[in-house]
């Protein structure tokens, strides 16, 4: 039997060939994504879906109002008002907001262009948290780089593009991986980083990811714990447990200190949305992940539901199948492999039927008693977890085939024990083989891919599933050739004189492992590109062109312009009353459903979609019917002479004097919330809910100053700022 010995090493070329790699992994997506760098080209490509409507606008929406020295706590212009500073979409507290406002500053402008080239940083993070991570497991240089660069550009990264805050959400649990590996022996430094990374992940505002997390980073923690299973991840030194979980206690407890404001303000708000409290078991279930998404996801993505496919390519799946298969023929098996292999597989396949939904008997038992599980939804997104997972055996997988091709070892040794081998390699290609067959075959195609990237062009022009068919039949050809004749050359090298090869070895077999690397790195990545690549984009380029806005300036227009019944953030005068169901307040969009039944016409009317008006004076708010209530306002109006000014709004704060002659209640259509306070001619005043959902006070006869302040708990130190904007 042939042992299977590592590479060797040149120490002198240790750092330099460190920081290489790590320079390189960074690049690495910025040149597998170039089309969405560069602008105004034919090869340019343009994130579509929810990317500039519900993400994009949040962010230009932000740094304006940041690059006037103010944080945005009241979101004025989409559906009648909604909190900003606690909104996810917003990613009000993400750190790199400050390289983001330089930029806005410098270039007068933040258009979706930049946007674009901000998510695919996010991807460059991501690659090389895992390069740094899998190194600091003690992986060789070239395993951790090809492992990074494939699970850094698979299809579900590219996937959730058009969701910037989940790329940069998922960009950092790598390195909370890494700070959690440093802390083992450098405490300080692991401390450092579990912080930093963590604040990182939560800010960047992607509330699944950030859950999701503890799937991955709890059972990493409970491997690191125990001796064996330290080894086997590949972690050898020495380590004083008790130190090292007085610093993972004190870096999650002071990471937990610094976001708990921000944390309980996310869920309050949450707590007032449809379903996000965590009641309905049907809205959990949505969007159904089987076995049949997971055979998808590793050999045929036609199959596998866009929102949790995982696809890393046919070169990626076979080597990892070698390692299989090499540990199954006894030629790699040892207690060592047995328990990473035992780590790996019951690792993922609990991520996996997790996913399943309701399908999932564990499912059901983490809905029902695990915290804030039951307010998620479309859990075959859960996947995202499974990518550091996939690269930490991807890497042991190439190392293990990088050693296989290019060690020693008599021709009959080999030979006696290569045959098997490869005839079981060839019987699980012919099994992956039927199972690609049968889904192309049978059209089992899933409904995104029919309804959304077949019929959007979200795939290249005249795409034939076949594809991964062939791709699977020239990565499997490709795997063989470097098995049978890589050996060959290697045997031919290693009869010459030993005095002669030793220096020549090294560099011809270093060599050699390159090439390799990127001839296997390089098929991959066209297999993952050809659909990957374009998931969700259109060819064009978004606006390039910088512009100014001036959010403050365009609050105050917003009061003499007609609103439009949209969901999202504006950027100008034109507010938005639509809303975004599951999402915005759940007594706002149940009144808006409600009311576009019985009353549509006069719903319009009291929304300002006829005329823009937000202020209504009536004797009265106690109404079920909106004409009622318009009835009473437009008397009462005329027999209090009521008149109204605006003096100051900026969103959080609305500062206006009326004028009546009668008492009544001035109405402002837009939405409560608790954290809302009122002032009339200074004194502190009882906000009261029209409909349920507006702002309503009552007032006296006089001229009156009227102030509405948003007034968050943990954010209210803003307010004074506010007052004279």
């Amino acid at each position: 039997m042939t042992k299977i010995l590592p590479l060797p090493s040149n120490n002198k070329n240790k750092m330099s060939k460190k920081w290489l790699f790590a320079l390189l992994i960074f690049i690495w997506p910025l040149i597998y994504l170039f089309p969405y760098l560069i602008p105004n080209q034919p090869f340019s490509l343009s994130i579509s879906n929810d990317f500039y409507s519900v993400y994009y606008v949040y962010k230009a929406y932000l740094l304006d109002v940041l690059s006037n020295f103010r944080m945005p706590l009241w979101s004025p212009s989409e559906a009648c008002g909604y909190p900003f500073y606690s909104s996810p979409l917003a990613q009000p507290c993400y750190p790199l907001n400050i390289l983001l406002v330089i930029v806005y500053k410098l270039f007068h402008g933040y258009p979706p262009f930049f946007h674009q080239v901000f998510t695919v940083f996010g991807v460059s993070i991501f690659a090389l948290g895992l390069y740094l991570w899998l190194r600091s497991l003690k992986i060789d240089v070239r395993p951790a780089f090809i492992s990074a660069a494939i699970m850094s550009t698979d299809m579900k990264i590219i996937e959730i593009f058009r969701f910037p805050n989940g790329v940069h959400s998922i960009a950092w649990i790598p390195f909370i991986l890494l700070g959690i590996t440093i802390a083992l022996n450098r405490y300080i430094k692991g401390f450092l980083i579990i912080i930093l990374s963590t604040l990182m992940l939560v800010t960047a505002a992607y509330p699944y990811y950030t859950y999701y997390s503890i799937f991955l980073i709890g059972p990493y923690i409970l491997l690191l714990l125990f001796n064996k299973t330290r080894k086997e991840l590949g972690y050898t030194e020495p380590v004083n447990l008790k130190r090292y979980l007085c610093v993972l206690f004190a870096s999650f407890l002071s990471t937990i200190t610094i976001l708990l404001p921000y944390l309980w303000e996310i869920k309050e708000l949450l707590s007032q949305t449809t379903n996000r409290y965590g009641k309905s078991f049907a809205w959990s279930t949505e969007g159904v992940f089987s076995l049949s998404d997971t055979l998808g996801s590793l050999f045929f993505p036609p199959a596998a539901q866009t929102e949790g496919w995982y696809y890393f390519g046919m070169v990626s799946v076979f080597l990892i199948i070698i390692f299989v298969i090499s540990f199954v023929s006894k030629t790699n098996r040892s207690k060592s492999n047995i328990i990473f292999l035992s780590i790996i597989f019951i690792w993922f396949l609990t991520i996996t039927y997790i996913s399943y939904g309701k399908g999932s008997y564990l499912f059901k038992l983490l809905w029902y008693h695990l915290p804030g599980f039951s307010s998620l939804r479309m859990w075959g997104r859960l996947s995202i977890i499974l990518l550091p997972i996939i690269s930490l055996l991807l890497a042991r997988a190439y190392s293990f085939f990088e050693a296989l091709i290019l060690n020693d070892g008599s021709t009959k040794s080999r030979h006696i024990e290569f045959r098997p081998f490869l005839l079981k390699f060839f019987i699980v290609y012919l099994i992956i083989l039927a199972i690609q067959y049968y889904f192309y075959h049978n059209k089992l195609f899933d409904d995104y891919w029919t309804t959304y990237f077949l019929a959007y062009n979200f795939v290249p022009q005249n795409f034939d599933e076949s594809f991964y068919i062939v791709m699977g039949a020239i990565s499997f050809g490709v795997i063989i050739f470097l098995l049978v004749f890589a050996r060959k050359i290697k045997f031919v090298e290693s009869k010459r004189k030993r005095q002669n090869i030793h220096k020549g070895f090294m560099v011809s077999r270093n060599k050699m492992a390159t090439a390799i690397m990127m001839l296997l790195l390089l098929l991959n990545s066209y297999d993952v590109r050809k659909v990957g690549i374009s998931q969700w984009a259109h060819h064009g380029t978004h606006d390039y062109k910088p512009t100014t806005l001036n959010i403050d300036e365009e609050n105050m227009k917003s009061f003499s312009c007609l609103r439009y019944d949209i969901g999202t953030i504006s950027l100008n005068k034109f507010f938005f009353v639509g809303g975004m169901a599951n999402w915005h307040y759940e007594r706002y969009i149940n009144f808006k459903d409600r009311y576009e039944k019985e009353e549509k016409d006069y719903l319009k009317q009291l929304l300002g979609l006829n005329d823009g008006r937000r202020f209504y004076f009536s004797k009265n708010i106690e109404y079920q019917s909106i004409k009622d209530f318009l009835t009473d306002a437009i008397s009462h109006e005329k027999s209090s002479n009521f008149r109204s000014q605006v003096i100051k709004y900026n969103g959080d704060r609305l500062e206006m004097v009326s004028e009546n002659s009668e008492e009544g209640y001035l109405s402002f259509i837009d939405n409560w919330d608790p954290e809302w306070e009122a002032k009339v001619n200074g004194k502190e005043i009882q906000i009261e809910k029209l409909f349920g959902t507006f702002k309503s006070v009552k007032i006296k006869p006089g001229t009156n100053n009227i102030q509405f302040s948003y007034k968050p708990k943990f954010f209210s130190f803003n307010v004074k700022k506010n007052i004279n904007k």
